[in-house]
């Protein structure tokens, strides 16, 4: 790297940049409060300020934190349980591109999930603005629906389906990797 390694010096520069508004470093040390990194012990009021913050700033990966804190208990960082607001960071998230809050919201569509009325047309849209962003899981679900056709509306297409796979599979998706494996196997 361009310096030697240096927690505290690390610390001091995130911590500077985040009071004076940088959204990545407002992000940065949201993770290392929630997880106890860079020094700092596990303070999960203090991430939360600061994921809050990164979010107003409009850090996609932070809105997306926001999101999931909402819905899921486990990862609430002490907030209640808000489907609304989940959806509302997830929906900001994604519309900033983030590839795993519109896959979650393409899940979310899919299943009725977060209050959502099931809109596989919305859920389509969500997982391929997903993929189209890389993400390996949209990807591999696009692969799935091309290959079996019942689902998200869409017809069989196999060519279709194993493009999406072998992007899946380049990113390192186990799911798709077998998928390609099985039609490499039985291709005559």
């Amino acid at each position: 790297g361009m310096c030697k390694r240096d927690r505290q010096v690390a610390l001091m520069w995130f911590q500077k940049a985040a009071k004076g508004g940088d959204d990545n470093a407002q992000r940065r040390l949201a993770m290392a409060c929630e997880f106890g990194e860079l020094g700092l012990k596990i303070d999960v009021h203090e991430a939360l300020d600061w994921y809050r913050k990164a979010a107003m700033g409009g850090h996609a990966g932070a809105q997306r934190r926001l999101g999931k804190a909402y819905e899921r208990s486990w990862q609430s960082l002490g907030l209640a349980i808000d489907l609304q607001l989940a959806l509302m960071w997830y929906q900001t998230a994604a519309g900033r591109g983030d590839s795993r809050a519109q896959r979650r919201l393409g899940w979310a569509y899919e299943s009725g999930e977060l209050d959502l009325v099931i809109d596989l047309v919305a859920a389509l849209t969500c997982f391929q603005n997903a993929a189209k962003e890389g993400d390996h899981y949209a990807q591999w679900r696009l692969g799935d629906a091309y290959e079996f056709g019942k689902d998200l509306g869409l017809k069989i297409d196999l060519q279709l389906a194993l493009d999406w796979y072998r992007k899946a599979a380049m990113g390192g998706h186990a799911g798709a990797q077998w998928r390609l494996a099985e039609a490499y196997e039985s291709s005559h």
